[in-house]
């Protein structure tokens, strides 16, 4: 939205900022689009963002390779409640830190420092340390504190009794308790069966879930900030009780579908997953307000996630994605090869093999799908159709050369 009021299409964004930006900064070719989107959305001139990029980089070098730079503000078209329709189908930024840990933006305690150690047998194996199981609900700070605003709605001391959460405020309904009641419910990070690490790996055999699809009410851009809060503390504190690679080979499943989110809530919830090289193997964001920003942040995030295994789904149906994105989308795979196709198990065998990127960008806004797949295909994107569903699905497709992506039910478009 934000690159059509400018009048500047994403292929241009890239070609007429980036690419020059790559030698005018000295980013890399994965950190100049954070450069750039800095200076469209964050009311910053060239100068001004150089400077702080030559003092960041003298001062933080490394705490800044898992942010994603994401706009101000975002669009709010709603979509309604439209269903992605294939749910029983699925079961970087420039300057990298040496160390395996990347600074979060926010962390309400440090978790070395607390001084009320827990008596947990996994609290006494990490040198004292709190497990990421044992952290409990107030141990990270609200980024958004309704106690100094005043709004909240009168409350009867049954009504606090019986629900045990302050009161909403009447501009904010998600508040610190009603997020974390929704984010303790829809996480698990569990072990996979098979063993101990299940392919020989002690960092492999672990299985991300965050399932926060159709929440009532719809989440809002200070609840997405509040549980992003929330999130960074259990994954920075998994991560130091675990190790950096347990994030980044566990298999991810992440589904903030039906939530009416904007491209402003897209960039929290990925820069985040981002910080903590989460490897997210399944993506589902149908049936929200995305547009270009939203995208643009997916693509970084993809380019920023490179030591993680590749994502090997990505639902976008029922959004607000034109044209140009959905091009742009598919050449940030095609810049990822050989990464990409990603390997996965294969379905009867469960041998692991290649199989095209599962990609869902129907009913959009493309108004010419078959002239972006050709423009695709005339890059060298290879693409499949998946017309055929008892030959092609998420994990397997009859092609004898595996292309890049699975473009499933493109033409269908709103």
């Amino acid at each position: 939205m934000y690159l059509q009021q400018l009048g500047l299409p994403v292929h241009a964004y890239r070609q007429q900022l980036v690419d020059p930006l790559v030698v005018a900064s000295g980013c890399t070719c994965s950190g100049a689009p954070s450069f750039a989107m800095r200076m469209l959305f964050g009311q910053k001139n060239f100068t001004e963002l150089l400077a702080s990029e030559k003092h960041g980089s003298n001062a933080a070098e490394g705490n800044r390779g898992g942010q994603l730079h994401r706009p101000s503000d975002a669009s709010n078209v709603d979509v309604g409640g439209d269903s992605d329709g294939l749910g029983n189908d699925s079961g970087g930024s420039g300057r990298r830190p040496n160390s395996d840990e990347r600074e979060p933006l926010r962390r309400g305690t440090s978790i070395e420092s607390d001084n009320s150690k827990l008596n947990t047998p996994a609290s006494r194996r990490s040198n004292n340390r709190r497990s990421w199981a044992d952290i409990q609900s107030g141990d990270e700070e609200d980024p958004w504190d309704d106690s100094s605003d005043g709004n909240l709605v009168a409350s009867t001391p049954a009504n606090d009794a019986a629900s045990g959460e302050q009161p909403p405020s009447r501009a904010e309904p998600w508040t610190l308790q009603r997020v974390e009641k929704a984010a303790r419910r829809g996480l698990e990070l569990r072990r996979r069966g098979g063993g101990e690490g299940g392919g020989g790996n002690a960092w492999g055999g672990w299985e991300l879930k965050i399932a926060m699809s159709g929440l009532q009410p719809p989440l809002t851009e200070a609840g997405m900030e509040r549980y992003c809060s929330w999130l960074r503390v259990r994954l920075s504190a998994f991560r130091d009780e675990h190790g950096a690679e347990a994030l980044r080979r566990c298999r991810g499943e992440v589904d903030f579908s039906h939530n009416k989110l904007t491209d402003q809530m897209v960039w929290m919830l990925l820069e985040t997953l981002a910080q903590h090289e989460v490897h997210i193997a399944l993506l589902k964001l149908f049936a929200n307000n995305i547009s270009q920003g939203g995208v643009l942040a997916i693509c970084e995030f993809i380019r920023m996630n490179e030591r993680t295994d590749p994502m090997q789904e990505l639902h976008l149906s029922h959004n607000e994605v034109d044209d140009e994105s959905a091009l742009e989308l598919l050449r940030t795979f095609q810049f990822q090869v050989p990464r990409y196709p990603p390997r996965r198990a294969a379905e009867g065998t469960g041998e692991m093999a290649l199989a095209p990127v599962w990609l869902r960008l129907n009913h959009n806004r493309v108004r010419d799908p078959t002239a972006v797949r050709k423009a695709a295909e005339a890059e060298g994107i290879t693409i499949c159709t998946a017309s055929d569903r008892n030959v092609c699905g998420t994990s397997r497709c009859g092609q004898r050369q595996c292309p890049l992506v699975h473009l499933y039910s493109f033409d269908a478009q709103s």
